[in-house]
């Protein structure tokens, strides 16, 4: 693919817009489309630089996930790639982002690192400014630049050197005795880490924890242990406690807020102790989650759903978790924002095997929306294989 050079495919702006260590990055025109592409390209081209950017696009494509930054056109000597013009990057926001900011781009990065630490395959740098939001309409965040990716467990012919490895702050405390040996709870570190930069807007000093107060205090703080077999093992296990943050916010200007009825209460302390009976901080945890997610169900607003789809929603997450509010407050979320993308939903299939699908899904899960899209969408990648 791409045995000329980029100019035969693409004209660049004056000026880079993103500059590292081995490559700059500029904004490009495709000359065929008039499609606004980033295209990457390495600065100076050494045999170690093209050997990185040949693992960076292989990973990339191989791996073909919609957390992934995709790859558009590369040239045959990898010493050249585009891929879709990024919006911004999670550096450009400015901290503390808010709440649900960082759980939609921390969620995003976990089915990425889910996908990457199925096939074994250690990203190693992700910091902030490795996290792009790629989306057209709505944020559609991606982890990029998998240059220093490895797959672990995987004989190379060098090792990499005790020393700095990864940007410095993020990168896990390991990475700097044997870069080499890092597994995927290198990543989970370094998300952590990103978490704490997002929560706090503090500079992060290599190797000296940080941990924020409020909602993502417990991610973070398992996230970046020091020691590597006292994080999470896997990325699902990180998205447990994602999930859990999310249907947990923090008590309300750092009180508990007042009006919540006897039997309410007495019911959640209850159901607290009994689940751990001997284990107070996590109880008091649970107190407060469910406290807290108490209040929100009483002041959630939605405006953009019809009444009877509002009303249908609420009243079955109410009748499966009467209560479990945390619980009933993330299936509300979940299910309202699956009903808003069934109405955008658009596959590249034919129109008529779409209503059929469609109709389909709908008469098997007349009101569980996200199981209605997770059906569409399966039955349409499946059409898409079987007609290929």
């Amino acid at each position: 693919m791409g045995k000329r050079s980029w100019g035969a495919f693409y004209t660049l702006d004056g000026n880079p817009i993103g500059r590292g260590g081995q490559a700059e990055v500029f904004r490009a025109v495709d000359r065929k489309t008039g499609t606004v592409v980033a295209l990457k390209r390495l600065a100076p081209i050494t045999e170690d630089a093209l050997a990185r950017m040949k693992r960076e696009v292989e990973v990339q494509k191989q791996l073909n996930h919609p957390r992934i930054m995709p790859i558009i056109r590369h040239s045959d000597r990898y010493s050249w790639y585009t891929m879709p013009l990024a919006r911004l990057s999670l550096r450009d926001l400015v901290p503390p982002v808010p709440d649900e900011q960082i759980l939609e781009v921390a969620l995003a990065c976990v089915e990425a690192l889910v996908a990457a630490h199925g096939r074994r395959f250690v990203h190693r740098d992700i910091t902030p400014t490795n996290i792009l939001d790629i989306g057209a309409e709505r944020p559609h965040w991606v982890i990029s630049d998998w240059g220093l990716v490895r797959r672990h467990e995987l004989a190379t012919r060098t090792r990499t050197q005790p020393g700095e490895f990864g940007t410095a702050g993020f990168a896990a405390p390991e990475t700097w005795h044997d870069a080499h040996s890092a597994d995927e709870r290198a990543d989970i570190y370094s998300l952590g880490r990103v978490v704490a930069w997002a929560v706090t807007g503090t500079t992060l000093i290599p190797n000296v924890p940080l941990v924020p107060e409020g909602r993502f205090g417990p991610l973070v703080r398992a996230a970046t242990a020091m020691r590597p077999e006292d994080r999470p093992e896997s990325a699902m296990l990180l998205l447990e406690r994602l999930l859990a943050a999310a249907s947990s916010p923090p008590p309300r200007d750092g009180a508990q807020p007042e009006g919540i009825p006897p039997e309410v209460i007495s019911s959640i302390r209850a159901r607290a102790q009994e689940q751990f009976p001997d284990d107070y901080s996590t109880q008091k945890y649970v107190i407060d989650r469910e406290t807290n997610a108490w209040y929100e169900l009483q002041s959630l607003v939605i405006h953009d759903l019809p009444a009877d789809v509002l009303v249908t929603i609420t009243s079955q997450a109410a009748r499966q978790f009467p209560s479990d509010f945390s619980t009933r407050l993330y299936v509300i979320k979940r299910e309202t924002e699956a009903w808003r993308e069934l109405q955008d939903l658009q596959l590249e299939v034919p129109t008529q095997v779409f209503e059929r699908i469609v109709a389909k899904a709908r008469r098997e899960f007349p009101h569980d929306y996200s199981t209605q899209l997770y059906v569409i969408q399966r039955e349409a990648e499946s059409w898409r294989e079987l007609n290929g």
